[in-house]
């Protein structure tokens, strides 16, 4: 049913207070584990892999959050049932919609999202013209369309340019914005996926304290002067 996979380090039990630590675990479905971008990796860019990075041997899932892809790997364990470790049930999961079927879901799959990279928050823009630069994503789907706002979200307009990208890496974007007023300005970027699956504009688990996943449009505030 499941592939888990057990890692060299360990972490607190801040929920019931435990002092022993929890080792860090976290299991994969047997299609995506098996899925040819999934990996083993004991090198990068041909040398043995930095501690930092998993020494000797992690695991690398494409397209999913980085929480999946398990560094200083110890253990691989085929289960047949559902894996429900400390860190797929109480850490790096959101907790459903109350009435919800399930109480909670991990994070598995990248959401879709975007991000303004040029300029950055409060930032003094030049009236005339400004190449205005960020970032896309959504794992394992491809991204059909980023829209930019200059007004809050009053309004939208289509990314001039969507560069193209190579398997999962992000997609980079353009565009020129001409400012016609001085004063502050809220920009914000939008990103849609081929699954015509938009960035939300609130935080998607408003029920959940925890935050992860958040995928929400953020506003970067700017100021035009001539």
């Amino acid at each position: 049913v499941e592939v888990m996979f057990e890692g060299a380090d360990h972490g607190a039990d801040e929920v019931v207070g435990d002092p022993s630590e929890v080792t860090y675990e976290r299991s994969l479905p047997v299609k995506k584990a098996l899925h040819e971008d999934t990996i083993l990796a004991y090198e990068m860019n041909g040398e043995p892999l930095p501690k930092d990075h998993g020494y000797p041997l992690r695991l690398l899932v494409s397209g999913w959050y980085g929480m999946n892809s398990v560094k200083w790997l110890v253990g691989i364990h085929v289960l047949d049932h559902k894996f429900e470790g400390f860190y797929m049930t109480q850490r790096y999961m959101t907790m459903n919609e109350p009435g919800s079927p399930e109480p909670y879901r991990y994070y598995s799959k990248l959401q879709v999202k975007s991000i303004i990279t040029n300029p950055v928050p409060g930032e003094i823009v030049p009236l005339g013209g400004y190449n205005l630069a960020g970032a896309a994503w959504s794992g394992e789907e491809d991204i059909e369309e980023v829209e930019i706002s200059t007004d809050g979200g009053e309004t939208w307009d289509p990314v001039e340019k969507l560069h193209d990208r190579e398997a999962y890496s992000w997609y980079r974007w353009e565009h020129t914005w001409k400012p016609k007023e001085e004063g502050k300005h809220t920009l914000m970027c939008r990103a849609t996926n081929v699954l015509g699956v938009t960035q939300p504009m609130e935080f998607p688990n408003p029920w959940d304290g925890r935050g992860y996943g958040n995928n929400m449009v953020f506003p970067y505030e700017v100021e035009v002067r001539g």
